[in-house]
């Protein structure tokens, strides 16, 4: 049921770790919430065929995709040595947050 996925996108939405250490294991967990963000959405795209729900999960895709790839970015340039990466979890948590947000949105 719609409603169902919609309380579980939220719940992935707010617990999105975003001000934890930036390490390999919390790029894992970022990673593994995204990807399970894009299941439920695929869900919900051919469960409701109506254009603003396809549009609204297009966009959504897009977005989750763009944090998975900054997921892939941090992680090939983090250091173990200096326990760091060149990138930041505010590069990756934004395009995810915007991506559930956008289909959070729907859930009014």
């Amino acid at each position: 049921m719609n409603i169902d996925i919609f309380k579980h996108l939220k719940s992935i939405k707010n617990t999105l770790e975003c001000e934890k250490e930036e390490s390999l294991k919390a790029a894992d967990d970022l990673r593994s919430k995204c990807l399970e963000a894009l299941q439920l959405i695929d869900e919900l795209r051919f469960r409701d065929n109506s254009p603003h729900i396809q549009l609204a999960t297009r966009h959504a895709i897009q977005y989750l995709q763009k944090a998975l790839a900054e997921i892939d970015a941090f992680t090939a340039s983090y250091n173990s040595a200096s326990q760091g990466s060149l990138g930041n979890f505010k590069d990756i948590c934004a395009p995810a947050h915007a991506g559930l947000e956008i289909i959070l949105n729907l859930n009014y």
